[in-house]
């Protein structure tokens, strides 16, 4: 991030700081020289450079029309472009028609970073001359809002459209708000979209993501642009101001998506390029090659979605390999993402992943008029069991009981001798009960998805958690392209087992059967762990 104290200050000249006032206001008649020649921004590697637009950046900037629709691969500079584009209006507008400019972004922290990144930075950095006349004129600034005063046009960044009638209007990752924020989707496309005039011929809207799932607004409004895209080329329909134009960049469109280190092509990979090559007309070199297949070999099932070579594969394969990915979005669709709450009428279940070395996580449950409330999310690692007892102390709730996997009943080293791990939890005050191991991990995985319609989960505390579950996801394999039916041993799979936990644990109708004589009854007392073994 761009720090407010140092970088945003100008502290190194501008190539044209030489040049007068008066000549910088003849050359800068050109909108192509301004944007050329005027902004400078900072690569993620935090390197200052002067802005050029890009192939795919002229190609957009060349084919604008008044609504535009971008599906796309990732980092093409989109936004940076757009950003800069909106801020070269305002700058250089007529004062008799001033515009109003409006970023959204989906989190209030991307918003404060684009803004001081991609608009603030670029201002401040102009030639000196015209960065005076400018800020003498200036009304009004703060860390995500500046209001020129040379001829009252107003540019903001934010998580949605404020009051008003934008006419310059640029939606960020519009498919991840779709997917994570169905509500906040809905708001702009009934409030903020149609606020902006683009008939009066002085405005644009541009709306650009990657592909987040093949539902939502981003892939309705997607699939109605490229169908009319193919009958405007047909020459079988003519564009009207108040419909998208459809914009696709692809990663092979991108010139930084090369690399000269040989890497293994699957057979199945050349396959796909030379389809690719065929359906498409291009021609896919080495070095191309060599970045796709490295790249697919990080990203797995995600390389389609993050990297697409056609707007079809972008929401083809995008939920692909993701076990919870439905479950969670019909959990956001149906309204059971939101605030809830933790309540004084009941208590506190908490439902337990144990990582020896490695992640320790915890689901919070409330059992709410026949809901399971999902209330809270803790994880960690590292760390001994004195510290999971201060995080439940400091939360300060009412615990009924605290569940935790089968593995409770392992042995580690305590402080003197080798003990049960549910031991060592009871010498910090944890009384654990335990969940018997499912035989088959898959079964699982299958109650936990059947669980999630009881479910309501607070979308604050649970943001962590949340994410865990969208992630969790089976292995890839990229030599034969298919997918195993074991889960990826990361991060998320910490957070996706503490909550098949949950699922196994909470309802006893998830097993009905019976060990050494004695009833299963959904938990067990840690206390006879033996008897269950």
């Amino acid at each position: 991030m761009i720090n407010l104290e140092h970088e945003i200050q100008k502290t190194e000249a501008h190539q044209l700081d030489d040049m007068s006032f008066e000549e910088l206001c003849e050359k800068a008649s050109n909108v192509w020289w301004r944007l050329s020649n005027l902004y400078y921004l900072v690569s993620d590697e935090g390197k200052r450079f002067l802005f050029t637009p890009n192939p795919v950046q002229q190609d957009l900037l060349e084919n604008l029309w008044y609504m535009n629709l971008i599906l796309k691969s990732r980092q093409h500079g989109v936004t940076s472009v757009k950003c800069l584009l909106f801020l070269d209006k305002c700058l250089f507008t007529d004062s008799e028609r001033p515009h109003d400019a409006s970023i959204i972004a989906h989190t209030a922290d991307a918003a404060f970073r684009i803004f001081q990144s991609k608009v603030l930075y670029p201002y401040l950095n102009l030639p000196e001359s015209l960065l005076k006349y400018f800020k003498d004129k200036q009304k009004q600034q703060t860390q995500t809002t500046v209001r020129f005063g040379h001829n009252d046009s107003f540019y903001s960044v934010s998580t949605s459209v404020r009051a008003g009638t934008p006419s310059l209007l640029h939606i960020s990752e519009f498919g991840l708000i779709c997917s994570t924020d169905p509500k906040k989707a809905q708001e702009i496309v009934t409030g903020g979209i149609p606020a902006v005039h683009t008939q009066h011929g002085n405005s644009i809207v541009t709306i650009e993501s990657t592909a987040e799932g093949a539902q939502g607004f981003f892939y309705d409004y997607s699939n109605k642009a490229e169908q009319k895209n193919y009958l405007v080329m047909q020459n079988k329909h003519v564009l009207s101001s108040q419909e998208f134009k459809f914009h696709f960049f692809p990663w092979w469109r991108r010139v930084t998506a090369r690399s000269s280190e040989a890497v293994n092509i699957p057979a199945r990979l050349n396959d796909y390029f030379n389809e690719i090559e065929l359906k498409l007309g291009i021609t896919l070199d080495i070095q191309q090659r060599y970045w796709y297949a490295a790249q697919e070999d990080s990203l797995g099932f995600l390389m389609k979605k993050e990297n697409p070579s056609t707007a079809q594969e972008a929401f083809a394969q995008n939920t692909a390999g993701l076990y919870f990915k439905d479950q969670v979005l019909h959990c956001y669709e149906t309204g059971r993402i939101g605030e809830f709450p933790v309540l004084s009428i009941a208590g506190v279940r908490t439902w337990w992943d144990l990582g020896l070395n490695g992640m320790t996580c915890i689901w919070f449950t409330q059992d709410i008029e026949g809901w399971v409330n999902v209330v809270d999310y803790y994880e960690n690692s590292g760390k001994s069991w004195d510290h999971y007892a201060d995080v439940l102390v400091n939360k300060k709730y009412i615990y009924i009981v605290h569940v935790a996997p089968h593995d409770i009943a392992q042995r580690q080293m305590g402080a003197v001798k080798v003990e049960h791990r549910w031991e060592l939890a009871a010498q910090v005050g944890l009384q654990f009960r335990r969940v018997p191991r499912i035989a088959h991990k898959i079964d699982a995985i299958n109650i936990a998805k059947a669980f999630f319609p009881m479910c309501r989960f607070d979308k604050s505390r649970c943001e962590v958690g949340l994410s865990r579950l969208e992630t969790y996801r089976q292995k890839y394999n990229s030599m034969t392209g298919s997918y195993s039916n074991e889960p990826v041993g990361d991060d998320a799979s910490h957070g996706a087992d503490a909550f098949q936990t949950l699922a196994c644990g909470h309802n006893p109708i998830y097993s009905g059967e019976k060990r050494r004589g004695k009833p299963w009854n959904g938990i067990i007392q840690s206390s006879d762990w033996r008897a269950y073994i």
